[in-house]
């Protein structure tokens, strides 16, 4: 399962629309926080952190319906989870 930082914000915005996750609260600032699973052209799931200060909230995770029980959600969350206690 591949996992990378900051995929594109029209993929973020593509994948979040299609699960009816809300978007408009995102800052640039945020994408910089994201991270997708599969391809980075077409990533198949992405995940996002807040973080204010030493304290990070996971935000917006969503797989698509096709890559679900593959171990993409279980990736995302692992690789926020250690992105968030360095």
């Amino acid at each position: 399962m591949h996992i990378f930082q900051q995929p594109a914000e029209s993929q973020v915005l593509r994948l979040l629309g299609d699960a009816k996750l809300p978007t408009a609260d995102l800052t640039p600032q945020h994408f910089e926080h994201f991270f997708g699973c599969g391809s980075r052209q077409a990533p198949q799931g992405v995940v996002g952190l807040e973080i204010y200060g030493s304290e990070a909230l996971l935000r917006s995770l969503v797989v698509e319906e096709i890559a679900r029980g593959r171990g993409c959600g279980k990736a995302l969350v692992a690789e926020t989870e250690r992105y968030a206690r360095l």
